[in-house]
């Protein structure tokens, strides 16, 4: 019995788990996702490009984790990440990626729904225009030039007609 020898006994003592590391590696997104939610600055940003690398399959799992701590008060940072991943992403244009872009524009933190209109400043989908133009009222100078980019992205006729509307009533 070598756990009863004091010169490699310890090694056989049993560990608590530190994490992702100490089980089955060979699929790193859970991992990844983990991570995501976290550490710290360096490692959040390689994280994030891994994340966006990996394509839809992250997106699904982003989708479960942004839905799962939505209503954390304490989950801005998470969401922010999340969020910063599907801009980054090469599936941001998927129907997932759309839909929780959608889900996070009704976000009761700002910096969340700051964090959404970045995202479809590059990947907005027609779907998304009635949601952002109800942002309109509500956002911030500062946050009304990526709202508008994204309102242009969305659906560029419809922000055309609007665009010519307030020129209209001067506004």
């Amino acid at each position: 019995d070598w756990t009863q020898d004091d010169r490699v006994g310890i090694l056989f003592v049993d560990c608590p788990g530190r994490g992702h590391f100490d089980e089955d590696t060979s699929d790193m997104l859970p991992v990844l996702i983990e991570k995501l939610q976290r550490s710290q600055r360096d490692v959040l940003r390689n994280v994030r490009e891994e994340l966006a690398a990996e394509g839809e399959p992250a997106l699904v799992e982003l989708d479960r984790l942004v839905r799962r701590v939505y209503s954390d008060p304490h989950a801005a940072p998470t969401l922010m990440n999340a969020l910063a991943v599907v801009r980054l992403s090469s599936a941001a244009d998927s129907a997932v990626a759309q839909e929780l872009l959608r889900y996070c524009l009704g976000h009761p933190q700002e910096t969340v729904r700051t964090a959404a209109v970045r995202a479809l400043t590059d990947h907005a989908a027609p779907e998304a225009f009635d949601d952002l133009l109800a942002l309109l009222q509500i956002a911030t100078p500062a946050g009304r030039q990526d709202l508008v980019s994204a309102l242009y992205r969305a659906d560029r006729v419809r922000f055309e007609e609007a665009f010519a509307g307030w020129l209209d009533a001067g506004e």
